[in-house]
């Protein structure tokens, strides 16, 4: 799903239908937001909650992160937990994609600090997790409408992985 670039939280796909899409499906969905084309991306910030790395889907999104960041050769940061980072590193050495990530230690799922950090060229990919999962919080929630509002102009994807129920 893609984000217009006048989209309010009221007038896109966001909320009740949302919802009904993760409930519905099983496989990874993307909601991206972007300002630019991906290939002219200077940094990617990953964004994980704790306990990702025991979702069904973590290494099939882990292979779509080291996709974008080989494809667009941008410096790739990581926040999450170190359990989770080192599960990311596991991942990435099995990838065919020379990727060396940076690890910005997080003990806490923090969106705000990543927006912080997020310049023009930059793109924010934040890790959610549905309802009922693992890594799930009731935080994760203000996630999507937090972004709308602060990264208007700017690109991010909203990332939630494949979930087996």
């Amino acid at each position: 799903m893609g984000v217009g670039s006048k989209s309010t939280i009221s007038d896109t796909f966001f909320g009740t239908l949302t919802d009904k899409i993760l409930d519905g499906v099983n496989r990874m969905i993307y909601i991206l937001s972007s300002s630019q084309p991906l290939g002219t991306i200077h940094k990617i910030v990953v964004v994980a909650p704790n306990g990702a790395e025991k979702e069904s889907g973590f290494s099939q999104w882990c292979h779509s992160v080291a996709t974008i960041a080989s494809q667009s050769g941008a410096q790739l940061d990581i926040r999450c937990s170190e359990e989770t980072f080192d599960a990311i590193k596991r991942n990435f050495r099995k990838s065919k994609d020379n990727i060396t990530p940076t690890f910005i230690k997080s003990l806490n799922f923090s969106i705000q600090e990543a927006v912080q950090s997020i310049e023009n060229d930059d793109l924010l990919i934040a890790v959610l997790a549905r309802r009922h999962s693992l890594s799930y919080t009731p935080a994760l929630e203000s996630v999507l409408p937090y972004l709308l509002e602060n990264l208007k102009n700017k690109n991010f994807i909203v990332l939630f992985p494949e979930q087996f129920k």
